[in-house]
């Protein structure tokens, strides 16, 4: 749990469901092994956290589809009524599970409950999705118990309750080059997801109270999955369109998490001035300014691939 989420006493809450089953690993990830000699193992990545022999961890073979791809072309559902939340009909576009090395690419989607859910899914890409409609969704393109997954230039044009959102067991996954056009919310949902990336965001928030706060980076998920996320979770480069006549003493406060612990907010700016209320121990740098580099990705993986 401290490898997880830092110091305990730093946030109020641990939810139940961290221990209720004892045979559900809380930090999953899916690596190759290139070598073995005797107890020693090379695999393919580091560990992003520490292993321990007392904490009994295994090594578990992953039977799971491979070269999965689907692309170019549209579904469109009814306008069906919005019931409540989880109670929704169920129209709901592509459930990816137990993926490994495809992609989902081209497609639009309207007036989906759900456009895209995932789960057990691993080094897959969703590109160029857009999700559309009157009807509100619950999720647009979701993460939930993923690893290594890329969802880049997704465009949200509808509402929904959660439009990018990494959901419980996500882990090491990217939201690149995407925008959201209505009520946008940055979601890290519970569950012990960490490590993941907001990267190169554009969002337009509705026009504002008059407290001129918004809940952009508000995590969801039940109490019992808490805190909304582990450390080194990380937003860089989000512009935040506002809809009022931008003036310096207009300063609009932008909402996280009490509980995200140990996350990395880097270049959050846009056409008004901006204050970032997170906790905590955020670390936060050039706010209201654009960083230097505009994908954190793209540095990283140039720096991958020298």
């Amino acid at each position: 749990m401290k490898e997880l989420y830092g110091d305990p006493t730093r946030f109020s809450t641990i939810g139940s469901h961290h221990w209720t089953n004892a045979n559900r690993a809380l930090v999953t990830q899916v690596t190759k092994i290139l070598s073995m000699d005797g107890d020693q193992l090379q695999l393919a990545d580091p560990l992003l956290i520490d292993a321990n022999r007392d904490w009994k961890p295994k090594l578990v073979r992953w039977e799971h589809l491979e070269n999965v791809s689907l692309s170019d072309f549209t579904m469109e559902f009814p306008n069906g009524v919005y019931i409540a939340h989880h109670v929704e009909e169920g129209y709901n576009g592509i459930y990816l599970e137990g993926v490994y090395d495809g992609f989902v690419r081209n497609i639009e989607i309207i007036n989906a409950d759900s456009g895209i859910l995932t789960d057990d899914i691993a080094n897959v890409t969703l590109e160029d999705i857009t999700t559309s409609g009157p009807h509100r969704a619950h999720y647009t393109v979701h993460m939930g118990s993923v690893y290594n997954v890329l969802a880049k230039r997704v465009r949200v044009e509808n509402t929904a309750e959660h439009p990018l959102s990494f959901n419980t067991y996500a882990v090491k996954s990217v939201y690149k080059d995407c925008e959201v056009l209505s009520y946008p919310i940055l979601d890290q949902h519970s569950g012990a997801n960490h490590q993941n990336l907001f990267d190169n965001i554009r969002v337009h928030l509705p026009f504002l109270d008059e407290d001129r706060t918004y809940p952009l980076f508000g995590g969801g998920g039940a109490s019992y999955w808490k805190p909304s996320h582990g450390r080194f979770s990380t937003l860089y480069n989000i512009e935040v369109v506002t809809r009022e006549e931008p003036h310096t003493d207009n300063v609009v406060t932008l909402k996280g998490p009490r509980d995200g612990v140990q996350s990395r907010l880097i270049g959050i700016h846009g056409n008004s001035p901006l204050e970032i209320q997170y906790g905590p121990d955020a670390h936060m740098e050039q706010i209201n300014q654009k960083p230097r580099y505009t994908s954190l990705y793209d540095l990283q993986l140039k720096e991958r691939q020298k």
